[in-house]
């Protein structure tokens, strides 16, 4: 059950390949693939230290010997940015054309012609 609840939320990565895949040359698709990889992966790899980060501000009590203890406010606070990087991905949806699995001509495409 586990590995169908995480293959059905994590699926929505293979959106953006296709749509990199949409809106760009036959010539740049390679690119684009290249920086949706390292945007999706990145932005993940990158958000676990701001998370520790604001666990670290948030709390107020410290544990023996420079051990912080953490509640269950700090994790809430901490990981409430999920939740906004979550509402700006939704706002953000509704901004994206629906190509209709056909090539966009004219965005950016220096040899459309041919």
């Amino acid at each position: 059950m586990l590995f169908l609840l995480l293959g059905f939320f994590c699926s929505a990565n293979v959106v953006f390949y296709a749509l990199a895949h949409d809106l760009c040359s036959p010539k740049a698709i390679g690119v684009a693939a290249g920086f949706v990889n390292t945007f999706l992966y990145g932005v993940g790899a990158l958000l676990d230290p701001v998370i520790g980060w604001l666990m670290d501000r948030h709390t107020s009590q410290g544990g023996g010997q420079g051990e912080l203890d953490y509640t269950r406010d700090d994790f809430v606070f901490a990981l409430s940015s999920l939740t906004i990087c979550l509402a700006i991905t939704c706002v953000a949806s509704f901004f994206i054309c629906e190509t209709g699995c056909r090539k966009q001509s004219g965005l950016g495409t220096a040899d459309a012609g041919s």
